[in-house]
């Protein structure tokens, strides 16, 4: 069985890092995974790197902190704390600061990959993951991560996201009143047409105007084993869309790429500091267009090898 490396990148996160790895540190273990690390590498903030030296102690001697000076951009510091990955074999999940996993997300997952792994009898595969995005408003400041009923639910919502759409609401409802903010949730739905209410659920988001923003799969949490990456030589640095230049340089290396509509489901945050949201690093922003004109050229050109740019990471001090 392979070793477990969680990869995190942190930007301006210091409001909700401490958040994500609690979420992270709470997880079940997978069964007959032999080591679990996770590497933070801070990417040129000086408040987030302050609050990871306030709550690091908290952490396991599996978690490793990392920081660089100046500020990179995600994939840049990605392919740095690859470099510190140690064990060759070793699966890898990409995931964000800024989102939370519920307790037996890892568990599912790591065994997810393995079985699919096995039935194909192929070494290189992805595991695309699936989301359930909340507003950052809607989100308390504490979550329980070790609820079960919480892992249940977020599975239970997407089963029945197009099958059933009452049992859906009444799932959300039931999620919303056991563990986020209610009040301004009623408020927002009060606010909703009912077209626009079922098209939110259809979509498998409860908040309103970035159902269309966000792609039902999120390029950058997935699952991937150390060598398949290797091959790829991991992501070219342009400062967005190099999640989805992954996945299309691999399916030209013939890598099998797959997306499970029963997974387990991770908790988004999207907030006003996610990189999508932003005037000039989202969705419709003229960098991310020309960034993407950029990709398809290469791919038009077969170059299918990353960069693999890197920079200095050094160890957070206690």
């Amino acid at each position: 069985m392979n070793p477990l490396y969680i990869i995190i990148t942190a930007y301006k996160a210091q409001n909700y890092i401490e958040l994500c790895l609690d979420s992270v540190a709470t997880q079940i273990k997978p069964k007959k995974c032999p080591k679990i690390k996770v590497l933070i590498g801070i990417d040129g903030c000086k408040e987030t790197l302050s609050k990871v030296k306030e709550i690091r102690d908290k952490y396991g001697s599996n978690f490793e902190f990392y920081y660089s000076e100046e500020n990179h951009g995600t994939y840049m510091i990605k392919n740095s704390l690859l470099e510190k990955v140690q064990d060759k074999n070793s699966l890898i999940l990409f995931f964000d600061a800024d989102d939370f996993m519920p307790q037996n997300f890892l568990d599912k997952y790591y065994t997810l990959f393995t079985e699919v792994k096995k039935s194909i009898q192929d070494e290189d595969i992805i595991i695309r993951t699936r989301s359930f995005n909340i507003k950052n408003e809607y989100l308390p400041e504490k979550l329980v991560y070790y609820d079960n009923n919480i892992s249940r639910l977020l599975t239970d919502l997407n089963k029945n996201r197009k099958t059933n759409i009452k049992s859906f609401f009444e799932t959300c409802i039931h999620l919303l009143g056991m563990n986020l903010n209610i009040e301004k949730a009623e408020k927002i739905l009060e606010a909703m047409n009912r077209e626009q209410l079922l098209e939110c659920l259809r979509q498998g988001n409860f908040f309103g105007p970035f159902n269309h923003q966000y792609p039902d799969f999120p390029y950058g949490v997935f699952f991937v084993l150390y060598p398949t990456l290797e091959k790829l030589s991991f992501f070219n640095t342009d400062r967005v869309s190099q999640d989805s230049d992954f996945h299309n340089r691999a399916g030209l290396m013939g890598v099998k790429n797959y997306e499970f509509i029963n997974s387990p489901l991770f908790i988004r945050r999207i907030s006003d500091t996610s990189l999508v949201t932003s005037n000039n690093y989202g969705w419709n922003s003229n960098l991310r267009k020309q960034i993407i004109i950029k990709n398809i050229n290469r791919l038009n050109n077969k170059n299918i090898i990353a960069d693999r740019k890197v920079t200095e990471l050094k160890i957070v001090a206690k």
